[in-house]
């Protein structure tokens, strides 16, 4: 009992979140929720049927789609949550945000994340080793076997 009282007393809890701001801007983050730092063991975002490595991986993808390949044409932000990356506790990552371009804030914000082909799976372990999945911000602990 007192073994699984303390590894509770480090669980993480990864959390993501964004949307449209002010009709020009989206924003996209994770949050480390939780009591623990959470090692991340595996990324896989899906659109379309199609499976990206990265959150940003996509959201560049549509950028791509929608504006061409003219990184310079808007201000834009991202920092990624990839495999081996660790999150500390209360850390707050942002891993996309882009400014002044209301189409894609639109479409990446409404069309993208409310599309039922988008979903994620991010894999994370605990400092004992605990796993723990992330699936569309529906947490399940994994047991080991």
């Amino acid at each position: 009992m007192s073994r699984e009282q303390q590894k509770a007393s480090v669980y993480p809890y990864l959390w993501f979140e964004g949307g449209v701001y002010d009709n020009n801007v989206f924003h996209y983050e994770v949050d480390n929720k939780g009591v623990g730092p959470a090692f991340i063991k595996n990324v896989e975002v899906y659109y379309h049927q199609k499976k990206y490595d990265s959150f940003s991986k996509l959201f560049t993808s549509e950028w791509v789609h929608i504006n061409g390949s003219n990184f310079n044409k808007f201000p834009y932000y991202f920092d990624d949550l990839e495999t081996g990356s660790v999150m500390k506790i209360g850390e707050e990552k942002e891993l996309y945000v882009l400014k002044n371009n209301q189409i894609l804030a639109q479409h990446l914000g409404y069309q993208v994340m409310n599309d039922s082909s988008f979903h994620f799976k991010v894999l994370y372990e605990d400092v004992y080793g605990g796993r723990f999945l992330n699936y569309d911000n529906k947490i399940t602990i994994i047991e080991k076997k």
